[in-house]
């Protein structure tokens, strides 16, 4: 699904792309140890007015392990 042309995505921020889902990291650290979030495109409405909706996301945890989650919608 295309973004709109005014889409606020920040591609170089994005780590991974399967054309539906993507992955993009925080900007505030660096790549190897920020956090960042899952996000799902999806149509353009007044809840999702930039055509994509956050699902998860991932951080560092204090230990130097990776937890992730996915919310699930009811």
């Amino acid at each position: 699904m295309e973004q709109p042309a005014d889409s606020p995505m920040d591609t170089h921020l994005m780590l991974l792309d399967d054309g539906k889902y993507y992955i993009e990291r925080n900007c505030n650290g660096e790549a190897a140890t920020t956090n960042g979030l899952l996000f799902r495109r999806c149509l353009i409405s007044p809840t999702t007015p930039g055509g994509y909706e956050c699902v998860g996301g991932y951080e560092q945890c204090t230990g130097g392990e990776w937890c992730a989650w996915i919310w699930r919608s009811n």
